[in-house]
């Protein structure tokens, strides 16, 4: 979960990553996160039925784009260079979601076309595969984001402003579920309980959206800060959760 603690590789080509789970398990999610394949970067997960990668293969999803190109018709020709992707400044997740399928081990293929304008390597913080959670019910509307800075101001006699601090920023999220059900709260608060404020956990507000920018600006791998959140009984058969943290 370490900002500077990433994996790189030693070229921009094809690097292939394996293993085995502890046990057969449920899977119908995978996120690379915190990546810098480019706007020719390609992804590929394999899950097979046995260990090191043997037996059915249950689930392929072929060797797809990682991030998004911006449509020609939407680019801000002299502002965005040719082949810019969305979101290209902010933090680069990408993320799969499928049917459920058992799987025992996986198989990821990374891939990126060499070029002179970028490094001759690739990183990657974090890659998580497992299972997902989705309500029965979306949040409601009003969810909020901001981006959080550790910047201090003063001011000069002269009435001059001076800013110190650093241009690094994070991402704080905060929205409602007020209409779980009673299997869906159930479910959310086992998780809270798990959890705390201590793990990290992948959240997509937008999961449709296909790594355009609204998806990518409300997509982070964040913990709960602050008090946990309390569960309320709304109606006799709906409960509501509030969730707010801030990005890892």
């Amino acid at each position: 979960p370490e900002r500077e603690s990433v994996m790189m590789t030693q070229s921009r080509t094809e690097h292939v990553i394996t293993g085995n789970f502890d046990r057969r398990r449920v899977v119908n999610a995978f996120v690379l996160y915190a990546h810098t394949l480019s706007a020719y970067g390609k992804m590929r997960l394999e899950l097979f039925a046995d260990d090191d990668q043997s037996g059915v293969i249950n689930y392929d999803s072929g060797l797809i784009y990682a991030r998004r190109r911006i449509p020609l018709q939407l680019l801000r020709i002299g502002v965005d260079p040719w082949g810019a992707v969305y979101g290209d400044d902010l933090t680069a997740a990408s993320p799969l979601w499928f049917n459920s399928v058992f799987a025992k081990s996986y198989r990821v293929t990374l891939y990126d076309q060499p070029s002179t304008k970028l490094p001759s390597y690739i990183t990657a913080q974090m890659m998580m595969i497992g299972r997902y959670w989705s309500p029965e019910a979306n949040f409601s509307w009003n969810p909020t984001i901001q981006w959080m800075q550790e910047v201090q101001h003063s001011r000069s006699e002269g009435k001059t402003l001076h800013s110190e601090g650093t241009q690094e920023k994070y991402r704080r999220i905060g929205f409602n579920l007020e209409w779980l059900s009673e299997g869906d709260a159930t479910l959310l608060y086992e998780f809270i309980r798990q959890y705390g404020g201590l793990k990290e956990f992948y959240v997509s507000m937008y999961p449709h959206y296909r790594y355009e920018i609204r998806e990518i600006e409300h997509s982070l791998m964040m913990r709960f800060t602050g008090e946990l959140p309390p569960r309320t009984h709304t109606h006799p058969h709906t409960y509501s959760v509030p969730i707010e943290g801030e990005e890892i």
